[in-house]
């Protein structure tokens, strides 16, 4: 479990932004007026939301709070039933079950969201291609053509090996135009990770999603595509 909280929080106005996945939720707290990460961490559900998020409301205390899923998968663009088993799409519903209405109620204002709809909705700032978020168990996959998200799919890997099959298995199978597209990476991928060599020998164009998020403390050594998911949810409430 990674929580890490930073000892400068004197009172300042904050939000919150939640990623919830199948097992756990990623959060940050961030200083509202300029944009100064207080804290961040990946939390079991089970067992452990309530608590985490009961004590993020006590100490923080933050003005705004932004809930997106990552929990349900689908496709946009095609019919799901043609595609589905050539593309290796899964159903899932999406949950409340491991955080209560009473922690909810914590928080005066608070938007639930798919991930998908917070990502459609930034698409139209950003450059074509296939986006990929690594999370700690799964990748989502999305792709952008002419302003407008045509793919959204979650997949479960932990391999590098993994990844770069799902990521040619969209390509291959998808229908869609990507001849010479960049594959965008962001999420838990290193510079020096196994995924990103793969990548750069599979396709010519490999970026990461480097778009400027928020000011960490000296002392952590993140890049700011870790934390794309966080910025992506916050910016598609404003």
């Amino acid at each position: 479990m990674l929580n890490i909280n930073f000892d400068t929080f004197q009172g300042e106005k904050s939000l919150l932004s939640v990623i919830l996945d199948a097992d756990s939720f990623f959060y940050a707290v961030i200083e509202s007026d300029t944009h100064r990460m207080l804290s961040f961490g990946n939390i079991p559900l089970d067992g452990g939301a309530d608590q985490a998020l009961k004590s993020i409301a006590g100490k923080y205390n933050p003005e705004n709070v932004f809930f997106a899923t990552k929990t349900q998968f689908f496709h946009l663009g095609q019919s799901v039933d043609v595609q589905s088993k050539e593309l290796g799409f899964e159903a899932q519903n999406s949950t409340f079950k491991h955080i209560s209405f009473e922690i909810l109620s914590r928080f005066s204002n608070y938007n639930w969201r798919h991930f998908s709809t917070c990502l459609s909705a930034s698409f139209k700032n950003l450059e074509e291609g296939i986006y990929l978020f690594k999370g700690e168990t799964s990748i989502d996959v999305a792709i952008q053509l002419g302003g407008v998200m045509q793919f959204f799919n979650r997949y479960k890997c932990m391999m590098a090996e993994d990844v770069l099959y799902y990521i040619r298995l969209v390509i291959e199978k998808s229908g869609l135009p990507l001849d010479g597209k960049p594959i965008y990476l962001g999420g838990l991928i290193d510079q020096e990770s196994s995924i990103h060599y793969l990548m750069k020998n599979y396709v010519e164009q490999v970026k990461f999603m480097n778009k400027p998020a928020y000011a960490l403390p000296s002392s952590v050594f993140h890049p700011s595509h870790y934390f794309i998911d966080h910025l992506i949810n916050i910016e598609c409430a404003s």
